[in-house]
């Protein structure tokens, strides 16, 4: 009944109520209001708002006067609801806006006059937002950060709602971090197993202070663990020459084709940035076992078989040099300081012991002194210092495991320390620290059967006159003729080789500050006989192949770590 809601007869019976500190407030009875307003007050069934009866409920009043619950009901409607009626006004409040009605004098917002939106204080959201957000007069909540307000409701993540975050089920993750990393509304994940444990802009990075676990490697700030197969060359080919040009792209000549052992003359240029390869003019003579250095002035020097050629990238051309006093395969070429070139070693007639020296102002060949041991498929490594450190190598089916120092400024060759194991076919890299890591190869075992080497040894040229070999950690395979480049983290990277049932397909990283291997991701073919060129920071695996009994399997495919 109206009469049961009028508990405020007992606080206070004047007949103009002006102290009224709050006059909209939840309910659910009349002794709520009372006491929440501390006068006289009571609950409307229909709204559930404290209303409280400020001056000029005088029909109230009067039927208070009147001395029966009816005429004070009849008096409370005639107060009350006049103050509801039409929207001609509400007491100095003036006419309510849409979404509220007249409660007390009061225009005021809840579920029966804002159904579908929500209150902000006495005003109706009709349109509710992310900032404003809720239904049936209920007050509106601002919705988490990377949710949208759906019906009324904080609901969802999604691109719109979580731009530069992650979603973690329906809640936005920002900023992403290492546990919860994602971007624009990407489910969340977590930077760690193959990728690095680093979140970088929303993505898992690799790089400093964030290695990749497991095999995987890092490549462009991502860890992979597999090789990026590139466009294939136009001619399969194996032990052929590559090098990178001062442009950043890579030049392949000569080597073997798929059948026979008949040397190529042809050449081809691969473009990184366009991942294709393209044409080049063939090569002035047919270079056996290549050779190929870039020189200060772009051009490239190619040395083997009968002669040298230099290509010139700015006119696309070849032109022979002077004639080798020596022409030679198997041989070193290494640039020197001076710009000049240094060829070492290899065979022509015979086993050769003398060096020569190419300049290039004058494209003419020069003496450069001559070896102690004439040698064939050994290394040649540029020191710090600008001396040239030759090692290993096979004459006569003697491996060598001697090691000599060429001067460029005396034009003479000296002994150095001689290597753990002898051997030929091997791979050598100057480190950034100034020292010479040397690995793989072939040697004869002691059973007098020539094996493939897993061994690693490392050249300390500050350590004594002629410096000194340590043994440190071995390959996890043994390898002939393995590939060996310095990546620029200046760990090294060793790729491929023959083994006794074909050529490898795997690939290991060695740590110079462990001195030891980890294997890496695989290629996704075995490969000997292949080149290598680093440019922009990745190593271009290219060519090669397994030799079968009277033939190569020379390969066209290209791979990128």
């Amino acid at each position: 009944m109206r009469g049961q809601r009028h508990a405020f007869i007992a606080v206070a019976v004047t007949a103009v109520i002006s102290a009224c500190p709050d006059p909209v407030t939840r309910c659910q009875t009349d002794e709520e209001c009372v006491a929440r307003v501390g006068g006289p007050a009571y609950c409307d069934s229909e709204t559930r708002v404290c209303v409280c009866l400020p001056d000029g409920t005088d029909g109230g009043d009067a039927g208070q006067d009147g001395g029966t619950d009816a005429g004070f009901d009849a008096g409370l409607d005639a107060g009350v609801d006049g103050g509801d009626a039409g929207p001609q006004g509400c007491g100095d409040a003036g006419p309510c806006s849409a979404g509220q009605h007249c409660v007390g004098e009061r225009c005021v917002c809840d579920y029966s006059s804002c159904p579908t939106g929500c209150c902000q204080g006495d005003r109706c959201i009709t349109a509710p937002t992310e900032s404003a957000c809720g239904a049936g007069g209920a007050q509106c909540q601002t919705c988490p950060a990377g949710q949208t307000c759906d019906a009324g409701a904080c609901t969802g993540c999604n691109a719109t709602s979580c731009s530069t975050g992650c979603c973690s089920g329906s809640t936005c993750v920002n900023p992403p971090t290492r546990v919860q990393c994602g971007i624009a509304g990407q489910t969340c994940s977590v930077c760690d197993g193959l990728r690095a444990d680093r979140c970088d802009n929303g993505q898992c990075r690799c790089g400093p202070g964030a290695p990749c676990m497991g095999n995987a490697f890092c490549a462009d700030q991502t860890c992979k663990t597999s090789w990026d197969v590139k466009q294939s060359m136009g001619t399969a080919r194996a032990y052929h020459a590559a090098v990178t040009l001062a442009d950043g792209r890579i030049l392949v000549v000569g080597g073997v084709p798929s059948s026979g052992f008949n040397w190529s003359a042809s050449a081809e240029i691969f473009n990184p940035a366009s991942g294709s390869w393209t044409a080049a003019p063939s090569t002035t003579s047919v270079h056996t076992q290549p050779t190929a250095t870039l020189l200060n002035d772009g051009r490239v020097l190619v040395v083997g078989g009968s002669g040298a050629s230099l290509y010139n990238p700015a006119t696309n051309t070849w032109s022979p040099t002077g004639p080798m006093r020596h022409p030679r395969y198997g041989h070193t070429s290494t640039l020197l300081n001076d710009g000049s070139v240094l060829v070492a070693g290899g065979y022509g007639t015979g086993y050769v012991a003398e060096a020569e020296r190419f300049d290039p102002a004058t494209a003419s060949w020069s003496a450069a002194g001559s070896l102690s041991t004439p040698r064939e498929t050994h290394t040649a490594t540029l020191l710090s210092n600008g001396r040239v450190l030759v090692a290993g190598g096979i004459s006569s089916m003697t491996y060598h495991s001697t090691t000599e120092i060429y001067d460029p400024t005396a034009n003479l060759w000296s002994p150095a320390a001689a290597l753990t194991f002898a051997r030929s076919a091997h791979a050598a890299v100057r480190l950034p620290d100034g020292k010479v890591l040397v690995t793989g190869g072939q040697h004869r075992g002691t059973t007098g059967t020539i094996q493939a080497l897993d061994k690693t040894e490392l050249y300390d040229p500050m350590d004594g006159s002629r410096g000194s070999w340590a043994m440190v950690g071995s390959m996890a395979v043994a390898r002939n003729g393995p590939t060996l480049d310095v990546l620029p983290d200046g760990t090294a990277l060793v790729v491929g080789g023959l083994y006794s049932g074909g050529a490898w397909s795997t690939a290991e990283v060695f740590d110079p500050a462990t001195r030891s291997w980890k294997t890496t991701r695989e290629l996704s073919t075995g490969r000997a006989g292949h080149a290598t060129a680093l440019t922009a920071g990745k190593v271009y695996v290219i060519g090669g192949g397994v030799q079968p009994a009277a033939s190569w399997n020379a390969l066209s495919s290209v791979e990128a770590y």
